[in-house]
């Protein structure tokens, strides 16, 4: 039960309710176990945004795309840039990493060549790019 207002009944381990505001909100859990055994707890809890529980709209580049394994990744935030670099098969590809200014670094592959997969996280927000590799 959530406040007074809003109530379900899940069968299912993980639930998400969405909610209408950012107020601290009782929540109160019931269960009933197959003996029609039930108990209940409640707690009131607040309520908060964390970057990783929000859609963030977040501009990246990724150039020249094709490329012979060197490339640039832009953004357009500040900020420590976490990159990690995967084939198709989710094996994870060693790089080096160099930056160029607080929006964008410089990326030197060694001896790769196909589709390979970017992952980047920046101020708790993870963003997937794709890039061709030929040679």
């Amino acid at each position: 039960k959530f406040d007074d207002k809003d109530s379900i009944t899940v069968t299912t381990e993980n639930y998400v309710h969405p909610l209408k505001n950012w107020q601290p909100i009782k929540i109160c859990l019931s269960i009933t176990d197959i003996n029609n055994c039930s108990s209940q707890t409640c707690k009131t809890v607040p309520v908060s945004v964390t970057p990783d529980s929000y859609q963030v709209h977040w501009d990246f580049k990724i150039y020249p795309n094709p490329n012979n394994g060197t490339f640039t990744i832009e953004t357009q935030n500040s900020g420590e840039l976490e990159v990690q670099i995967f084939d198709v098969l989710g094996r994870e590809i060693g790089f080096e990493q160099n930056k160029i200014s607080q929006y964008s670094c410089l990326i030197k592959l060694h001896e790769t060549k196909g589709i390979l997969f970017i992952k980047l996280k920046q101020n708790g927000v993870i963003g997937v790019g794709r890039v061709s590799i030929f040679e």
